[in-house]
């Protein structure tokens, strides 16, 4: 199952995916796998990225309206970035009542 899940998800450094594996607790990522090429790409490679991404991570599940009024003040073009990356590899998903939540 965890060799399932590390060659399926998109969303998370393959390094921090192993150390969490063997319960080590780290936050810097490797910047040389798939992954965290796809995020330096995007330009998502910053401490104010992951400082937001945990924001949104934190409030869910919730509306986008609501994610809107919880972050307001943050760089909003930062943001949309995050949630396309988190929607396109698919570690968040949006109901049919608009509720966005992670998978």
């Amino acid at each position: 199952r965890s060799v399932r899940i590390y060659t399926e998800q998109t969303a998370k450094c393959r390094m921090l995916l192993i150390q969490d594996y063997f319960d080590e607790n780290t936050s810097k990522t490797c910047g040389i796998c798939d992954v965290c090429l796809r995020m330096k790409k995007m330009g998502l490679v910053s401490e104010k990225t992951n400082e937001i991404t945990s924001k949104i991570l934190s409030l869910l599940p919730t509306t986008a309206s609501n994610l809107e009024n919880q972050l307001m003040g943050e760089d909003n073009s930062l943001i949309s970035k995050i949630l396309k990356f988190h929607f396109e590899s698919g570690q968040l998903a949006m109901d049919g009542q608009g509720l966005i939540y992670k998978k």
